[in-house]
């Protein structure tokens, strides 16, 4: 991957007051997060993971092609994310949701994963329930696959989807 294009002024970042470069760790992270096909980010909270999850999904996107799906845990998440990156994207890339009652498909795709189980056929009881075709493709065929609050992965709807995903690339975020 060539990397000389990605600098702070690349990757400037949406303020209350405008934009400014991001911060020197959250540029080497992305860095890393570009050179390596899978790995988890552990960073606290406000130091700048929904930044890091943008600029590596634009750069995969302007790069290759490549979509992007991030599960997120909750609701809260989902609408902070999505607004965010919106933001951050200044409608230069479609940003997808599912959850909240919303299934679009962006290039960046943040998603509940209670909502994207729905994409595989379940059986209870003497009932059988369709999985939903998009969410299927969703799952199946977007190439970067990020956990934002990854420490949930251990449940087993997040390692059904981590397992499922035909992603080239997955990251974690915790």
């Amino acid at each position: 991957i060539d990397l000389s294009r990605l600098d702070e002024n690349y990757l400037m970042v949406p303020t209350a007051d405008g934009w400014k470069p991001m911060w020197p760790h959250v540029l080497d992270s992305v860095r890393v997060m570009l050179t390596v096909q899978r790995g988890v980010v552990k960073s606290p909270t406000a130091s700048g993971k929904t930044t890091m999850i943008g600029a590596v999904a634009r750069y995969l996107w302007e790069e290759y092609g490549w979509h992007t799906l991030i599960v997120v845990p909750k609701k809260g998440l989902l609408d902070q994310n999505v607004k965010a990156l919106r933001r951050y994207y200044k409608g230069e890339i479609e940003v997808g949701q599912c959850g909240d009652g919303k299934k679009t498909v962006g290039v960046v795709t943040v998603a509940t994963a209670q909502t994207l189980i729905g994409y595989k056929t379940r059986i209870t009881g003497k009932r059988t329930i369709k999985g939903n075709p998009m969410l299927r493709k969703l799952v199946k065929e977007t190439e970067v696959l990020i956990l934002d609050e990854s420490h949930h992965a251990s449940a087993s709807t997040w390692y059904d989807l981590s397992m499922h995903s035909g992603a080239r690339r997955r990251y974690g975020l915790r």
